[in-house]
């Protein structure tokens, strides 16, 4: 589930979103709203942007249409709720809805990378520290270990790969990417992709993440008003999420949203439960934003424990590696030197 592309920002989005929201609802005209935004902190693509826009509206351009000429910036489903909104005549309250959902789609992003930046340094550097090892010690020591007799076969196959390695760097990277990412690419992307996307679906962590955006683009959905086949709608033909697509075409059939949502996998028993007694009391939107604060702060728990069970994994791994390069080669490079004494 993806309303951003890669040149997205979810942060200004909220930014834009939320306080045109404000500025609107407090019964300032669009363009004035639109006018006092650039003075927000924005990046310059985005200030550079609310000027156009600013002056397509002036011209008596749509809120949607003059956010569309910005399609690298300006997510579908951000425009298409904008439409909703403008042909709804209910355009504070949705962008509001969809503000708070691209919040809180930044904290999570802030929140997955954060628990990560730690591990990913460790990484890093265990990988810099091979590389001055392969490419800088071992080489130094050639000589002397080539002329001992009393140096172990698997010191002597570390060494010939090191300087096979360093006398044929490019040649070793030229393979390496041919080999273990080109090719597969080509002939077996199809596989490749399905099975990435099979192994992840069964990850606990990544299905609580999935789940949780679901509830929260469901809870968006009823909170701004609109109806919720034309709602689930418009975030399918946005990011074609199958999800989404499964849940509007059982309601389009007259299915209850807590019937349909049993045929959805990505959703827990606890979540599914929910839904069906917020239909059943009358309830359903504030039954979907407890089930959002509750599923955000399991996730919150859930990232912080994947971080602090990754930084003990990969220290463990570095260390790993330093005693086998000791007793692999600096052991036998002692012996060697003893022996030679």
């Amino acid at each position: 589930m993806k309303f951003l592309s890669k040149k997205d920002s979810s942060k200004e989005i909220n930014i834009i979103a939320s306080n045109l929201a404000m500025l609107y609802g407090e019964g300032m005209s669009i363009t004035s709203s639109i006018f006092i935004l650039k003075d927000f902190p924005l990046s310059k693509r985005y200030k550079k942007s609310l000027n156009s826009i600013y002056g397509d509206i002036l011209d008596g351009s749509s809120l949607y249409d003059a956010f569309s000429k910005f399609r690298e910036l300006y997510p579908k489903f951000f425009t298409e709720m904008v439409k909703s909104g403008e042909e709804t005549g209910n355009l504070s309250k949705i962008l509001f809805e969809v503000g708070d959902y691209y919040w809180e789609m930044d904290r999570l992003k802030k929140d997955v990378i954060g628990a990560c930046i730690y591990p990913a340094f460790l990484i890093i550097t265990m990988f810099i520290i091979i590389n001055i090892f392969v490419f800088l010690v071992i080489p130094n020591f050639s000589d002397m270990l080539t002329n001992s007799q009393s140096i172990p076969s698997h010191t002597k196959l570390i060494l010939e790969a090191s300087l096979y390695l360093k006398e044929n760097f490019m040649k070793v990277i030229v393979l390496i990417v041919l080999w273990g990412v080109v090719i597969p690419m080509i002939f077996l992307r199809e596989h490749i992709i399905k099975y990435i996307n099979k192994t992840i679906s069964k990850n606990k962590f990544v299905k609580s993440i999935i789940e949780y955006k679901l509830i929260i683009t469901l809870n968006m959905i009823l909170s701004s008003g609109i109806n919720l086949s034309k709602g689930l709608m418009l975030c399918t033909n946005s990011n074609n999420d199958k999800s989404l697509n499964l849940l509007n075409n059982y309601i389009t059939k007259g299915v209850s949203l807590s019937e349909a949502a049993v045929h959805c996998k990505e959703l827990s028993e606890y979540s599914l439960a929910m839904i069906k007694i917020g239909e059943s009391s009358g309830t359903l939107e504030k039954s979907l934003k407890k089930t959002t604060k509750i599923l955000k702060d399991r996730n919150a728990v859930s990232i912080d424990k994947l971080g602090k069970l990754i930084q003990p994994i990969a220290i463990i791994v570095m260390a790993i590696l330093v005693l086998l390069f000791l007793v692999s080669f600096i052991l036998p490079l002692f012996d060697s030197m003893y022996n030679v004494g």
